[in-house]
C-alpha cells in the first residue's frame, strides 16, 4: 500500500514521526472543517516527506545490493573520497578565482572612480582658469575701449577733415605719440579678441572632452554591471558545487556506516564459524526464523488494519464536510437537526481520532518491533546460509532441516 511507505528507516537505526506532532482532538469542543483540512494538509505533507525518504533509501539500497563483499564497499568508499577531494580542490580553485575577480573588479572600479574624479577636477580647474582669463580679457577690452573713447574725445570732432589731418601730420610730437598709442591699443585689442576666440575654442574642446568622459564612464559602468552579473553567476555555480560536495560527503558517510555494519556482520559470522554450531543450533535458528516470519506477518496485518482505520477517518471527515455544507443551505429547523447530527458526528470523530492516535502509537511500537525482527531475520538468514555451507563442506547433511534460502531471500 501507499501508506506503508510512510515508514522510513536510516542506516544504523530507525525513526518514525512522533504522533505528538498531530494536535490531539478534544471531545468537549468540536472541530471545524478548517481544522480538519489543516490536519489533513499536515498529514499529507508528512506522508509526502516520508515517501521521499523511503524512495531515497530504496535507491541507496539498490546501489548497495549490487555490492556483495566488503572489498567492493571499501573500493566504492575510496572512490567517493577521491571524488570528494577532487571537488574540494575544484571548489577552492573556484573560490580563489572568485576572490581574484572580486579584487580585480574592486581595483578597476576604484581606478575608474579616481580617474573620473581627477578628470572632473582638472576640467573644473581649466574651466575656472579660462573663465578668469576671459574675465580679465573682457576687463582689459573695456579698459582699452574706454581709453580709446577718451582719446577720441580729446582729439575733437574735426579729426576727419583733411586740413585737420594735414595739421595733425605736422603736429607736435606729443600728439603723434597719442595716435601711436591708439594704434597700439587697437592692435592689443585685436590680439585680446583673438585670444578670447582661442579660449572659446579651447572651452568647446574641453566640453567635448567632458562629453567623451561621460560616455566612457557609462561604458565602464555597463562593463562593471556585466562583470557583477558574471560574478553572481560564478557565486551561484560555487553554491551548486558546494551542495553537490555536501551530498557526496553525506553519501560517503552513509557508505562508511554501511561498511561498518557489514564489518560487524562479518565479525559475527567469524565468531560463529569459530564456535562450530551443531545440528541442534540449526534447528533453533530455523525455529527462530519461522517465529520471526509469523511475527512479521502479524505486524503487517496490524499495519493494514491501522491504514484501513485511517481511511475510514478520512471518509468520515468528507461526510462531515458534506453535512456541514448541507446545513448552510437548509432552513432553521433543518439546521437544528443537522447541528445535533454534527455534534454526534463530532463526538464520533473525536473518539475515532483518539483511537487513531492510539493506533498510531501502536503502529510506532509495532514498526520498531518489525524493524528489530527484520534485522534479526537478516542475521538469521545469513547464519542459516553460513551453516548450510559449513554442513555441506563437512559432508554431513540432515534430511529433517529444509533449505530456507528462497524464503530467506524473500
Amino acid at each position: 500500500m501507499l501508506r506503508r511507505s510512510s515508514l522510513h528507516t536510516t542506516f544504523g537505526g530507525s525513526s518514525i514521526t512522533s504522533p505528538e506532532r498531530i494536535r490531539s482532538p478534544s471531545c468537549n469542543k468540536g472541530k471545524t472543517a478548517r481544522d480538519f483540512e489543516e490536519e489533513l494538509t499536515c498529514l499529507r505533507k508528512e506522508n509526502f516527506d516520508l515517501k521521499m525518504r523511503v524512495y531515497v533509501l530504496n535507491e541507496q539500497m539498490e546501489l548497495f545490493q549490487n555490492v556483495d563483499n566488503a572489498d567492493q564497499l571499501y573500493e566504492v568508499n575510496s572512490n567517493l573520497k577521491q571524488e570528494v577531494e577532487k571537488l574540494k580542490a575544484e571548489l577552492s580553485e573556484k573560490d580563489e578565482l572568485v576572490l581574484k575577480a572580486g579584487e580585480a573588479m574592486n581595483l578597476l572600479s576604484a581606478k575608474h572612480r579616481d580617474d573620473v574624479a581627477a578628470l572632473k577636477m582638472e576640467l573644473q580647474e581649466q574651466c575656472s582658469s579660462l573663465q578668469d582669463m576671459n574675465l580679465r580679457l573682457e576687463q582689459e577690452v573695456e579698459r582699452l575701449m574706454s581709453q580709446h573713447n577718451m582719446t577720441s574725445s580729446q582729439m575733437g570732432p574735426g579729426m576727419e577733415d583733411s586740413s585737420t589731418q594735414y595739421a595733425l601730420a605736422f603736429a607736435p610730437l606729443g600728439f603723434n605719440k597719442a595716435g601711436g598709442d591708439i594704434t597700439n591699443l587697437e592692435e592689443q585689442l585685436s590680439e585680446k579678441l583673438k585670444i578670447i576666440e582661442d579660449n572659446d575654442r579651447i572651452i568647446e574642446e574641453y566640453d567635448e572632452m567632458v562629453k567623451k568622459g561621460k560616455l566612457r564612464e557609462k561604458e565602464l559602468e555597463e562593463k562593471l554591471k556585466s562583470m557583477s552579473e558574471s560574478l553572481s553567476g560564478l557565486t551561484q555555480e560555487i553554491r551548486e558545487k558546494e551542495n553537490h560536495r555536501l551530498q557526496i560527503v553525506k553519501k560517503a558517510c552513509e557508505l562508511e556506516e554501511y561498511v561498518s555494519l557489514k564489518q560487524l556482520e562479518v565479525d559475527k559470522l567469524q565468531k560463529m564459524l569459530i564456535a562450530k554450531p551443531t545440528h541442534e543450533d540449526m534447528r533453533e535458528i530455523r525455529n527462530k526464523y519461522e517465529c520471526c516470519t509469523t511475527e512479521n506477518n502479524v505486524l503487517i496485518n496490524r499495519i493494514t488494519e491501522l491504514e484501513n482505520k485511517l481511511d475510514e477517518v478520512e471518509s468520515k471527515k468528507f461526510e462531515y464536510e458534506a453535512v456541514q455544507e448541507k446545513a448552510k443551505c437548509s432552513t432553521c429547523r433543518q439546521y437544528r437537526n443537522v447541528a445535533e447530527l454534527l455534534e454526534r458526528t463530532q463526538a464520533q470523530l473525536g473518539q475515532t481520532e483518539v483511537e487513531l492516535e492510539q493506533a498510531k502509537k501502536d503502529q510506532f511500537n509495532t514498526v520498531k518491533a518489525l524493524q528489530g525482527c527484520l534485522k534479526a531475520n537478516k542475521a538469521l538468514t545469513a547464519d542459516i546460509e553460513t551453516l548450510n555451507k559449513q554442513i555441506k563442506s563437512c559432508g554431513c547433511t540432515d534430511p529433517k532441516i529444509p533449505q530456507k534460502e528462497d524464503s530467506a531471500q524473500k
